[in-house]
């Protein structure tokens, strides 16, 4: 079963709140997707099916998408200043950047 009919599903039954109950105009379900810029599974879910899910729910859920990469924060007393590494490496850590803005 692909992730975008079992996403499309489970927002449906959220959205109805289970069984039995009209949709209201003003229900819709929050989803929030955490990727990384350059992960090519990230990249790949997204294009495909998060693309199509999002095509078959746009009527009943909020969908957000944040850059959120696996990095690793370390903090320099010298400078005051914190150093990112994000997994896959420095140019994922300005694509998280140029994302959020």
């Amino acid at each position: 079963m692909h992730a975008s009919i079992i996403l499309s599903a489970v927002l449906i039954f959220c959205i109805n709140g289970g069984l039995g109950r009209a949709i209201n105009a003003n229900d819709k379900v929050n989803f929030t997707l955490y990727y990384e810029s350059l992960c090519p599974d990230c990249r790949q879910f997204m294009t495909t099916e998060l693309h199509r899910a999002y095509q078959s729910v746009l009527d009943i859920a909020n969908i957000s998408i944040v850059p959120y990469g696996n990095a690793h924060e370390t903090y320099d007393p010298t400078t005051q200043l914190y150093q990112f590494t994000c997994q896959h490496g420095a140019a994922e850590c300005l694509g998280n950047l140029i994302h959020v803005k």
